[in-house]
């Protein structure tokens, strides 16, 4: 739903069958772009993108159920670029040891990033700006993979910050839960709930008498790597190489 709000002229197909997803807008489309496909074996692909997370970059050194890891880190072998996201929320030293052992497995260009916060939507899509967060006393909550990151973020805005309530990844809302929240938040002296479009988009229609923002986030490439990145998938389109 979150895709198909920011991306109205763009095909969006959720189904853990990718082939069948494909085939059904097969002659309409000149590209397909697979969310969390690096371990879809079955697709074959032109490029692929692997996002590392600074602040958990290897999920705790072990595959599933135990980790984090969907593969071992030799499946970085097959990436056609690597992109560090949250570099900003670790420290040089952290950075340069992910960068070393990202290497280990892949000569593929490795860029960096930073996921940052641009803006606030209110429930009728009005823009808000971020300064609002330094006026306005909030609350959040999330149900994401990493709200610690999303916590990081809204610290920034010290004291107006009044508390937080994080829910598991993918994490699916009922009226009763979001009115659990806004009671929380009132206790905390929250006047707005703050979430991400990712828990926004599930929400609905539900209305907990608390008005609640969400927050747009954007990726910021360190100096002129995201041209890169770019120029690398281009030549791929044009028939060049993968590397």
């Amino acid at each position: 739903m979150m895709l198909e709000a920011q991306l109205p002229d763009v095909p969006v197909i959720a189904s853990p069958d990718r082939i069948a997803a494909a085939r059904s807008i097969s002659g309409k489309v000149d590209i397909f772009l697979l969310d969390d496909g690096f371990q879809h074996r079955r697709v074959k692909r032109g490029f692929d993108l692997v996002l590392i997370n600074a602040t958990q970059p290897f999920g705790f050194e072990h595959v599933l159920p135990r980790g984090l890891l969907r593969e071992s880190l030799a499946g970085l072998g097959r990436a056609s670029a690597v992109v560090i996201t949250h570099t900003s929320e670790v420290s040089p030293e952290e950075l340069g040891n992910i960068l070393r052992r990202i290497s280990k497995h892949t000569s593929a260009p490795i860029y960096f990033s930073d996921h940052l916060p641009l803006y606030l939507l209110d429930p009728n899509n009005n823009v808000i700006d971020l300064k609002e967060l330094r006026r306005i006393s909030f609350f959040a909550f999330a149900g994401i993979g990493d709200p610690q990151s999303f916590h990081r973020q809204l610290q920034q805005f010290g004291d107006r910050y009044r508390g937080h309530r994080w829910f598991g990844d993918h994490a699916h809302y009922d009226s009763c839960t979001v009115e659990k929240v806004a009671h929380e938040a009132r206790e905390h002296g929250a006047r707005v709930l703050v979430t991400t479009e990712k828990d926004w988009a599930k929400l609905g229609e539900i209305d907990c008498g608390v008005p609640i923002w969400r927050v747009v986030v954007g990726i910021q490439f360190h100096e002129n790597q995201g041209r890169k990145l770019l120029e690398q998938i281009e030549t791929l389109l044009a028939g060049g190489s993968r590397r």
